[in-house]
């Protein structure tokens, strides 16, 4: 099978209900791993599916772009690399969320069996340059907005060349928190090639959180 993204480790496929559901599901059944996350873990494959259709391409959002991060079968990567039903193992997801005040949100997802390892930042970068060549895709800038604390994905955006904009007070808040507000800070991504205002056509990447 060919993969419309490739990178050392990992492919990236457009993920489907039909191929990912199960994998997806694991993402959400670990407390720890909703640190940077409003919503809370999935007690129910059936709660996942819901969630899952919630954050693929539908009515309310039918432009957006969502992948699977899959494990290649390298030395470098921890076995198995598939998954029960024998498919390659689904990691996590990166891609565009929803359009928002800001413009189109954007962000991904770490199983946290594989936190630091590198994925996450590998496959955003990865994504952005596919992103970035897709001829149906009018935004010139992405915005990130990323909680203060969350210094990993504060340095995957500085390796990728985001500039760091205003601050966001009592913008979200997280599961593990009770509902209590947190702030945020934007972070500018631009298409290559363009000048985009900070005021104009901006999405927004929320790196910690896809849905």
């Amino acid at each position: 099978m060919s993969y419309p993204i490739e990178t050392p480790r990992l492919w990236l496929q457009p993920m489907t209900v039909e191929e990912h559901l199960d994998d997806f599901w694991e993402l959400w059944t670990d407390p720890k791993a909703l640190m940077w996350t409003s919503q809370g873990i999935q007690e129910s494959k059936e709660a996942a599916l819901e969630l899952m259709l919630k954050v693929l391409p539908n009515e309310e959002n039918p432009n957006i772009d969502k992948f699977a991060l899959l494990l290649r079968p390298v030395a470098e990567n921890p076995m198995p690399y598939t998954n029960a039903q024998g498919k390659p193992k689904m990691v996590g997801m990166v891609g565009t969320n929803r359009m928002s005040d800001h413009g189109l949100e954007t962000g991904y997802c770490m199983n946290i069996k594989y936190w630091g390892r590198g994925y996450a930042g590998e496959a955003f970068a990865a994504f952005l340059k596919y992103y970035w060549t897709l001829p149906n895709r009018t935004e010139f800038s992405l915005v990130a907005k990323v909680d203060l604390d969350n210094i990993p994905s504060q340095k995957i955006l500085t390796r990728v060349g985001a500039k760091r904009g205003e601050i966001l007070k009592d913008f979200y808040a997280r599961f593990i928190d009770g509902g209590k507000k947190r702030d945020i800070e934007c972070w500018y991504l631009e298409r290559p090639g363009t000048v985009a205002s900070e005021k104009e056509t901006g999405a927004v990447f929320e790196v910690s959180e896809i849905p």
